[in-house]
């Protein structure tokens, strides 16, 4: 992911983006390819009986098959949505709300996403899950739906959802897979995974929609349709395919070893700086060569906001303050960089001569 190909950070030089967690820079391909469909096609997938409404539809079927691809589902297992609060919103009402014996287990460190979609949950019905100092479940416990986070997006460690599959072969899994989906092999089949969701500017594509997976075992109960059976945002999910296409045209192994090695380096640099504290999570790990590009920390005596605005000042974006965790359960007084493959060793030794002037 070279950085030139990226207009936003070409022609902005001294921006230095450290929120990719957030949401990917454009790629000039998508912004090409999307500013081409915007002016040469006219017309809803799915609502236009002439030439333009079936090819805007042939384009929503083309991304789904390469979503599919992706992620290793079939192509009727994959349905759009307008973000992956809304998935997670759907499946808890499906499979939680309305079936009033079910017991559902997550974690309220997660994001508030499935917080909010579990709100009307009778606490009785509910498990929650605590991470530990690397990162990972405890006190994992049986129920009926499992609401997992893939790669934990403040925290920075990734779970293999297998595993609780494994243990709980008789509980459906629900994997958010909003962090991973650009950073690490997301594999529906390996993970036994009965539902996923992301985000898909996420994944380096426009905001506006998303993906769900509903593998077809479920269907017979439930099918969902895409976005609910409202008119669906073309130019977003056309962008969702290119992402694909950018992301499937690199070699998955050297961008994991990539954003592994720079998480290092990353963690190595910021321990020399007099006051920082790292929160809980990749930083803990005995082996940091599995990290995926988010590492959190803080300065003592001084909030996690006051060091996102003086970094802002000096061109540097990261998240502070708020990091979408329940607030009751979780400390969210850090400064988040979330890197990818266009951050480089330059941004991180910027970051860090930055904040000592803070110190």
């Amino acid at each position: 992911m070279e950085r030139h190909r990226y207009p936003v950070l070409r022609d902005r030089p001294e921006l230095i983006y450290l929120d990719a967690s957030n949401g990917f820079p454009l790629h000039e391909v998508i912004i090409n390819s999307v500013s081409a469909l915007a002016s040469s096609l006219v017309g809803m997938p799915g609502k236009a009986q002439y030439g333009d409404g079936y090819q805007a539809s042939a384009i929503v079927e083309q991304t789904r098959q390469k979503i599919a691809k992706y992620i290793n589902a079939d192509s009727s297992e994959v349905f759009f949505v307008s973000s992956a609060t809304e998935a997670a919103r759907l499946l808890a009402e499906e499979w939680c709300l309305r079936d009033t014996t079910a017991t559902v287990a997550y974690s309220p460190e997660d994001h508030t996403a499935t917080s909010r979609a579990l709100a009307n949950m009778a606490p009785d019905r509910l498990r929650l899950l605590a991470y530990n100092e690397t990162g990972q479940y405890q006190n994992l416990a049986e129920a009926s739906v499992y609401f997992v986070n893939h790669l934990h997006h403040l925290y920075g460690t990734d779970i293999v959802p297998s595993d609780i599959k494994e243990r709980y072969p008789n509980s459906r899994l629900v994997v958010d897979a909003s962090q991973s989906i650009s950073r690490l092999e997301v594999d529906v089949k390996a993970m036994q995974a009965d539902a996923l969701y992301f985000s898909g500017h996420k994944l380096g594509a426009m905001g506006g929609s998303g993906v769900l997976f509903v593998a077809k075992a479920h269907h017979g109960r439930w099918k969902p349709t895409d976005f609910g059976g409202a008119s669906l945002p073309l130019l977003a999910i056309a962008s969702m395919g290119r992402a694909i296409d950018i992301l499937a045209s690199q070699s998955m192994f050297e961008r994991d070893k990539y954003l592994a090695e720079l998480t290092g380096y990353a963690i190595s640099v910021l321990e020399t700086v007099p006051g920082v504290v790292f929160s809980k999570g990749i930083t803990q790990a005995l082996d940091m060569c599995t990290g995926s590009g988010i590492v959190s920390f803080k300065l003592r005596g001084l909030s996690s906001t006051d060091v996102m605005l003086f970094l802002d000042e000096h061109n540097i974006s990261v998240r502070g303050g708020d990091h979408c965790v329940s607030p009751e359960f979780a400390d969210q007084d850090f400064v988040r960089i979330s890197m990818q493959a266009y951050t480089t060793h330059d941004d991180i030794d910027r970051l860090v001569e930055v904040i000592r002037q803070m110190v």
